[in-house]
């Protein structure tokens, strides 16, 4: 506001004391049935009435007044007017609510996958994954971080691509699909998203076609390492790992999911959806940056694991995980998923389950899988949301004679349909 119109208004304000004054006297002599207003309302009111200024209804919308008659009797001079104290309010309350609503019926993030592989990188596994570490060492993936093959093989039966999950490392998943590697003889990669262990500007820096793009090239490569692969992810890995097998279903062939982020427990995170979402995060969360060193839900973690995760990261780099859970869960994706998968999530009671995802969309989410008759869900009841690592404490021994069970129930459907044919 100018100063000129702050004089302006100044002298708006010494006019109506005096009306305020003279409707007090006019009541009490002649029995106006006038209502009486405070002196702030009377103001607003006026203001938003009479001039239809910016000035008024900015006042208005910010003058905290609780308590206000809908309909008010303006005497000014010897003319009469009734209008709706709020009828503005109203107005503007609706419009924003159609805004919301618009917002929300719009089509969710759109994705076209660009592959980022080269032709070099394509005719050979090793220059790509020299490629990637490459990549890691220049942005200062920390050691632990960064990709990771075992190799039993120049190409196995079977072949497993672990994806890790938001913020996360290959130590997520290691403790556990290295025993299952062994254990199967089969070439394991590793795959560090981009963002990943490097820095949390770099974290920031990510798009969902990003973590889309990284991981399809993954699997393409990983048709190299073995005859049959299983895809193997965590949390945000599981959700990637199922939108791999809804629409690579020639290069999947089977699937096992730990912890899948199909949605968040606390479904306030949903408000990154929104127009101005992630300001009014930041505001909730203090700041821009995030720090989850404190956060009861990793009270299972132990020694090491900052190590190998993101504990302080910007709340922008929840965008795309928000962007993900968006455009992947949904029945379509769901249902596009042929191949044998097994679900692994903790759920003990209503009171000790997954702090992090939920565990009843991961249900709903699995239960419209295509119906294959290996396809299997696993409640770990001595678990947490990272089920397979060893800087969390789980039950690894249960967790890991699910997994050989599943591979072992797969690879036998393989050779009775071998047989068979």
């Amino acid at each position: 506001m100018n100063l000129h119109r702050l004089i302006v208004l100044q002298g708006k304000l010494r006019i109506l004391r005096k009306i305020r004054r003279g409707l007090r006297k006019n009541a009490e002599t002649k029995g106006s049935t006038t209502r009486h207003l405070s002196h702030h309302a009377l103001t607003i009111s006026y203001l938003c009435f009479r001039h239809r200024s910016s000035v008024g209804k900015k006042l208005f919308l910010s003058s905290g007044c609780r308590r206000f008659d809908r309909r008010i009797d303006y005497r000014i001079g010897n003319m009469e007017k009734e209008r709706p104290l709020y009828r503005n309010w109203k107005l503007y309350v609706s419009l924003f609510g159609l805004l919301i609503l618009g917002y929300a019926l719009l089509p969710g993030p759109s994705y076209e996958y660009h592959s980022r592989l080269t032709e070099e990188e394509k005719a050979s596994f090793d220059v790509y994954l020299q490629d990637r570490l490459q990549e890691g060492a220049e942005k200062g993936a920390r050691p632990g971080n960064e990709e990771r093959l075992i190799r039993y093989g120049e190409k196995t039966p079977i072949a497993f691509l672990y994806v890790h999950g938001f913020g996360a490392s290959r130590a997520e998943g290691e403790m556990v699909m290295d025993e299952i590697a062994s254990k199967f003889q089969a070439n394991t990669f590793y795959l560090r998203l981009p963002g990943h262990g490097t820095d949390m500007d770099d974290h920031a820096s990510v798009v969902l076609a990003d973590y889309l793009d990284y991981s399809a090239d993954a699997l393409a490569m990983m048709q190299k390492l073995g005859d049959r692969v299983i895809v193997v992810g965590t949390s945000m890995g599981g959700l990637i790992s199922t939108y791999l097998a809804a629409n690579y279903p020639d290069q999947v062939d089977a699937l096992i999911l730990a912890s899948p982020f199909f949605e968040f427990r606390d479904k306030t995170g949903n408000v990154l959806g929104y127009p101005g979402g992630l300001m009014l995060a930041e505001m909730v969360n203090g700041g821009e940056v995030r720090d989850s060193s404190r956060d009861p839900k990793n009270a299972r973690s132990v020694d090491g694991y900052e190590e190998f995760w993101y504990t302080k990261q910007y709340m922008s780099a929840l965008v795309p995980l928000y962007d993900l859970k968006d455009y992947i869960a949904r029945p379509a994706t769901f249902e596009a998923v042929q191949c044998p998968t097994l679900m692994l999530y903790y759920y003990k009671s209503e009171q000790e389950q997954d702090p992090t995802a939920d565990v009843n969309a991961m249900l709903e989410g699995f239960a419209q899988f295509g119906g294959n008759p290996l396809n299997r869900s696993v409640a770990i009841e001595d678990g947490a949301h990272v089920l397979l690592s060893k800087y969390v404490r789980t039950d690894k021994e249960r967790i890991a004679q699910e997994i050989v069970q599943f591979v072992n129930d797969f690879q036998g459907a393989e050779r009775a349909e071998q047989a068979a044919q």
